[in-house]
């Protein structure tokens, strides 16, 4: 499997999460998953634009779009950890 491949299943995997966390509760964990969202987006602009951009400067971005969207699909694996832990399943209303 390629990085590509690995990194395309990892983030499948995130976006899943993210979707059961809010199927689990919805206002509670809104935040988190929308700003996975954002990093998502800015990071599919970034990537859109790094080919035009200088190494010094891809250097600093690549790594912090990377850890930006890594970090928050951890912060949403581990709400979805405590959420299940907890006995959460989803019923329409919590």
């Amino acid at each position: 499997m390629s990085e590509d491949d690995t990194v395309r299943k990892q983030l499948a995997t995130c976006l899943f999460e993210a979707e059961q966390l809010l199927k689990l509760n919805q206002e509670k964990h809104r935040e988190p998953v929308s700003k996975l969202y954002q990093y998502i987006q800015a990071g599919k602009y970034y990537a859109s634009v790094s080919t035009h951009l200088s190494t010094g400067t891809t250097d600093t971005l690549t790594p912090m779009y990377q850890y930006k969207i890594n970090d928050a699909c951890n912060t949403i694996s581990q709400l979805l950890l405590s959420e299940l832990k907890q006995g959460g399943v989803v019923t329409g209303k919590r």
